[in-house]
């Protein structure tokens, strides 16, 4: 009687081609360095601005006994990226039978030399706030995330609920590094939404 060779399954081992992983690798590779690339050259000429809240709400009296104004700080928000930043000059627009500014526009002490700074009075008659700062030569210019310009604001003489908002008017804006390179302005404007105290 013949004994037939029994193979064991543990015997065999089954063997996977390696370029499956190998290409999935090189692939992944790809696509970081296209993503890095990306990310450096569109943060190489650009700057983004944006509101800090990116939303608001303001309240104003509901009746004639009703005291409460809503005042709300507002930031201006940068990011430069690796760019250091040394000239600045911002225009913003807003409806100033809506929202009007009830404080002066306090800038980055990084950017100390004022050569334009619009008043409380013609912002608020105008719905145009306009400043132009730089960096003297004493200066560190700020790069990076950072703080560009801050204000106050309030809701105007409105009887029912409105939205608004502020905007760069980026048309009328320059931004220049210290390279002197102008950057291209990325920005958001604010929402804001007025109503009743209730």
């Amino acid at each position: 009687m013949k004994k037939t060779a029994r193979v064991s399954s543990k015997s065999v081992k089954k063997t996977n081609s390696p370029l499956l992983p190998v290409f999935f690798l090189v692939l992944i590779l790809i696509l970081l360095v296209f993503i890095s690339f990306k990310v450096k050259k569109e943060g190489s000429n650009s700057i983004k601005l944006n509101f800090e809240p990116i939303k608001l709400v303001l309240l104003y009296p509901s009746t004639k006994n009703d005291k409460i104004i809503t005042e709300a700080e507002v930031k201006i928000k940068a990011s430069a990226y690796n760019r250091k930043i040394a000239f600045v000059r911002v225009v913003l627009t807003f409806d100033p039978t809506k929202i009007h500014l009830v404080s002066e526009i306090t800038t980055n002490p990084n950017l100390s030399t004022v050569v334009e700074k619009s008043g409380l009075s013609v912002a608020n008659s105008e719905g145009k706030i306009v400043f132009v700062i730089a960096a003297s030569p004493e200066d560190n210019p700020p790069t990076g995330e950072f703080e560009l310009a801050s204000f106050q604001i309030a809701p105007g003489l409105v009887d029912k609920e409105e939205m608004t908002t502020v905007d760069f008017l980026t048309s009328d804006m320059q931004i220049v590094d210290k390279e002197v390179q102008e950057l291209k302005i990325i920005r958001k404007e604010l929402d804001i939404r007025i109503r009743p105290n209730e």
